[in-house]
């Protein structure tokens, strides 16, 4: 697969070859699809700024816990070479972290019946409650549906005869999540300096789910930025310009969680005043 990510997009694609090879020689005969998603295929982001690649492995029904098992243990010591490459060094409480919330996990697999089905938790490996009341599911499957490739197998997509539709419930449960997730990264962040990370998922996110409330077809995240800047109040182009920041140089200012949190706030309160409007 060709690219022209610069030096850290290199590794990541090389670390890419080597899951759907290893999977490929592996589990061939269980295997339904490799999807990827996320920042590598965002033709805007030439130079990659984010540590994880965003797959979801799809087998077949047969598949057992212990295929499940044994497949994320030899993914785990691929993940670890691949991390090791990018010099990223992670404590073992922002590993848990990321493993528990499901963000920048670098896989996740499913069986086929509950990718189809849509079942959340089941997809992206997290517990029940967290998926079923905190996650804004439809918003994450529409940004899934609208920015992804096919890297290996059946399209699965293909069977999505309708489109996820943004509800209030949805902007009620975004506002949750990424209030949570912004406020947890706010009192962490002086302990954790990887924590911003965190707040500009919040941010990522809360995008996202303007992005897919204003039913817009823009795909890329700086595509996003640049439309919601031009309505954005000040407080928000601010908290917008330090978003940008990090995730072009992953550099946080002091107040960056804070701005984060904010940021969060207004843009979910936009959304729900026009959600009644």
């Amino acid at each position: 697969m060709e690219n022209n990510y610069g030096m850290n997009g290199q590794i990541f694609f090389k670390y890419l070859n080597m899951v759907t090879n290893y999977l490929e020689r592996n589990y061939g005969d269980k295997l339904i699809s490799i999807i990827l998603f996320g920042s590598l295929i965002d033709e805007d982001e030439r130079i990659i700024i984010s540590s994880d690649v965003d797959l979801i492995i799809i087998t077949n029904d047969s598949s057992s816990l212990n295929d499940f098992q044994t497949m994320k243990q030899s993914l785990f010591k691929l993940e670890n070479n691949f991390l090791s490459h990018l010099r990223i060094r992670e404590s073992a409480f922002i590993r848990g972290l990321q493993r528990a919330t499901g963000m920048f996990c670098n896989f996740f697999i499913c069986r086929v019946s509950d990718f189809k089905d849509r079942n959340f938790a089941k997809v992206f490996n997290i517990n029940s409650i967290m998926g079923g009341f905190l996650a804004p599911q439809n918003s994450v499957w529409l940004s899934l549906l609208r920015q992804h490739r096919i890297i290996w197998g059946e399209d699965v997509f293909k069977e999505w005869k309708t489109l996820p539709r943004i509800t209030r419930c949805d902007l009620i449960q975004s506002f949750l999540m990424n209030s949570l997730l912004a406020i947890g990264a706010l009192f962490l962040f002086p302990f954790h300096s990887q924590i911003a990370k965190f707040s500009m998922e919040a941010m990522k996110w809360s995008l996202f789910t303007w992005r897919n409330f204003s039913n817009l077809s823009l795909l890329t995240l700086a595509q996003i930025c640049t439309e919601f800047a031009e309505a954005a109040s000040i407080m928000e182009l601010r908290a917008l310009h330090s978003f940008m920041e990090y995730r072009k140089n992953k550099t946080s200012g002091n107040y960056f969680a804070l701005l984060a949190l904010i940021f969060v706030f207004l843009i979910h309160r936009s959304l729900l005043r026009h959600s009644y409007g």
